[in-house]
């Protein structure tokens, strides 16, 4: 059984300023903790409570989600040193010695990413959890990005993150202040896109975000 690292620690309260111990769980094994992928989702994995004043605030750090089911692992990198040691993890030439045997055996079997940010990793499961391909929703993003900064519906988009009311996808930019645009996310889009890449033989990378879409678009998806 892989294993559920856990790690003490203590944070201070930005509400109060008092100290509290906090236990940080960097690996989030979806075999282990059934609802692990749900609280993900909601964030409250990485919520802590104040136990003085009841302020919540959120704490993130690097971690690793495993879903040994599709075989999938997605590592949130918080430092530019970790995401390299998790690269040189995925490409075989680093080892972490916290990690399990077991997870390392089957790495070699598991389809890999590598994010920077709570709201990517979040992204990257609920795609995973919707039998979609998070490769065909970042070339999608950046297609509906060019076409809402064409029409000068949204000329500044900081981030786009992918996500669904249960019914409709959707696509939501970071344009700045409090709000974020919300975007629907066409299925024939998604689809076209899709048979776009069947057959393709696509430069291997742990990293899919907006660059690695930007670079398989000026290639011409060769």
């Amino acid at each position: 059984m892989i294993k559920d690292y856990t790690y003490d620690t203590e944070l201070r309260c930005p509400h109060c300023g008092e100290i509290s111990p906090y236990r940080m769980r960097t690996f989030i094994n979806k075999s282990v903790d059934p609802d692990a992928t749900a609280k993900l989702l909601d964030g409250s994995w990485f919520t802590f409570t104040c136990p003085h004043c009841g302020e919540r605030q959120i704490a993130v750090y690097s971690c690793l989600y495993y879903d040994q089911d599709s075989r999938y692992i997605v590592a949130l990198a918080d430092s530019d040193e970790d995401e390299e040691q998790f690269l040189q993890w995925m490409s075989g030439v680093y080892q972490r010695d916290s990690l399990d045997g077991a997870l390392n055996a089957m790495l070699g079997s598991c389809e890999c990413r590598v994010v920077r940010t709570l709201s990517e990793l979040q992204e990257k499961v609920l795609i995973k959890e919707l039998g979609m391909d998070d490769k065909v929703i970042e070339l999608c993003k950046v297609l509906v990005e060019q076409i809402l900064v064409q029409e000068g519906l949204a000329p500044d988009i900081r981030a786009m993150f992918f996500n669904t009311d249960g019914d409709k996808w959707k696509l939501l930019s970071d344009i700045g202040g409090d709000d974020m645009a919300e975007t629907d996310l066409p299925e024939g889009m998604y689809n076209d896109v899709r048979e776009m890449l069947t057959g393709k033989t696509l430069p291997k990378s742990f990293k899919i975000g907006r660059e690695w879409a930007l670079t398989l678009l000026r290639s011409g998806m060769n």
